[in-house]
Order: C-alpha cells, then sequence, then structure tokens
C-alpha cells in the first residue's frame, strides 16, 4: 500500500490503498500554506481517523471521496519521496517547500495548529498534548 499526499485540482489530497479524499480549501494560491496530514494509529481511510489540515485548522471533506477500510500499514521500512510519487517517479511537485516534518505519531489537532502559528485554535488556547 502508498500514501499521497498532494495538490490535485488546486486542493490538497490524501490516497492511500483503495481510498481518497481531496480537501475542500484551495492551496495553489500562490500564497505559502501550512499544511498537514494526521493519521491515528490503525485507522484506515476513513475520517476522523485521517485529517487534511490547512493554515491549522482541519479541513473540510471534499466531494472526491473514496473512503477505505484498508488499515495504514506505513512502516520505518518502507521508501518515501517528498515532491514525487515513488511507485511510478511521477506526479512531481511544482512550487516550493519549507520545514517538512515527518513525525512517528499523530499530532493533535491543537499541536498542528500550535505549529501553524494559529495562538488559540479551535474553542481553548493551544496547549502541547
Amino acid at each position: 500500500q502508498y500514501q499521497n499526499f498532494r495538490i490535485d485540482g488546486g486542493r490538497l489530497r490524501s490516497e492511500h490503498g483503495d481510498g481518497r479524499f481531496r480537501g475542500a480549501s484551495t492551496v495553489n494560491d500562490g500564497e505559502w500554506h501550512h499544511v498537514a496530514l494526521a493519521v491515528d494509529t490503525g485507522s484506515n481511510m476513513t475520517p476522523p481517523g485521517t485529517r487534511i489540515f490547512v493554515d491549522g485548522l482541519q479541513d473540510a471533506e471534499g466531494a472526491d471521496t473514496v473512503n477505505s477500510q484498508n488499515i495504514w500499514n506505513i512502516s520505518a521500512d518502507m521508501d518515501m519521496a517528498i515532491g514525487a510519487r515513488t511507485s511510478a517517479g511521477d506526479r512531481f511537485f511544482v512550487g516550493l517547500m519549507d520545514e517538512v516534518r515527518v513525525y512517528d505519531r499523530a499530532l493533535s489537532n491543537g499541536e498542528i495548529a500550535g505549529l501553524a502559528g494559529l495562538t488559540e485554535p479551535f474553542d481553548k488556547p493551544f496547549a502541547a498534548e
């Protein structure tokens, strides 16, 4: 199985196994955006276990959604590429990236909001969880 997190139709799209979903926010507008994908341990492609964030806020699930029951099985011994699809060596990212990070756990909504520079995400002050 694979994980693909890319821009499709100007919006972020996440793919895994036979599932996919695309956020609602446009990110190809020439501005910098903080984007994140969070995947809870043992979850599948169905939200809320898999979440897309734009500028620190959870992005609404778009219309291009195929929920998958495949459990995420990404492990440390798998190939990883940033800026291209590893399985076919295509879908190259055109643009700029800065401060790319990969964590070994799903960050909370508050942690992602904090990384994006929001000091009061949602309905409570930011505190690392």
